[in-house]
């Protein structure tokens, strides 16, 4: 009896994400910074570490394409010269297109105590939103989820524009839902 309840508090202690344990939140607002601060610091260093995993994506894809090479000489791939401007390019409108999801994750990571319910929400929002592309749903372009998907099929077409109608679209639900969070934190009765 007594390992089946230390099981379950250890399992229900572990669902808790470490900025609601031990009131660290509550520590960190008792800080002399605003709440601004706050909300930005954290949501930055998000963006840091996905532009982060860009730049790992293109170097391991560059590496992976070298040592393909080393190993079957006759690929082409280290006699001809890497496109960066196109390589760059792409990497600009992914992450345009995914900024409507993490404005939408951060928010629902800071509204939930635990974070399983973020990654359930945005795994089914996920799984939802490649349903509706496959099943070629008339509104799919309002799904933030499927944004990504459009700029990477996109990019082979000739003569697009700049920025595509879904990219700004994700630029309006990253504005929207970031300052959704920011004021549903500064609003919150309890902040920790």
């Amino acid at each position: 009896m007594t390992s089946k309840r230390y099981y379950y508090s250890s399992h229900k202690n572990f669902l808790k994400t470490l900025n609601h344990k031990n009131n660290t939140w509550k520590q960190v607002f008792a800080s002399p910074q605003s709440p601004g601060n706050i909300y930005l610091s954290k949501f930055v260093t998000v963006q840091l570490m996905i532009l982060f995993c860009f730049l790992l994506f293109n170097v391991l894809t560059v590496l992976t394409g070298v040592a393909a090479n080393f190993i079957h000489p006759e690929f082409p791939f280290l006699h001809t010269p890497i496109d960066l401007e196109m390589l760059f390019y792409f990497n600009f409108k992914v992450y345009i297109s995914i900024l409507g999801i993490s404005a939408i994750q951060y928010f629902l990571s800071l509204r939930f105590k635990n974070f399983i319910a973020p990654i359930g929400i945005g795994l089914f929002l996920i799984i939802g939103s490649v349903l509706a592309l496959n099943l070629q749903w008339e509104h799919v372009y309002k799904l933030p989820y499927t944004y990504p998907i459009f700029s990477s099929n996109l990019m082979t077409k000739a003569g697009r524009p700049f920025l595509e109608n879904h990219e700004w679209n994700s630029i309006g639900y990253f504005v929207f839902f970031l300052l959704l969070g920011f004021l549903d934190m500064k609003t919150r009765k309890e902040k920790g």
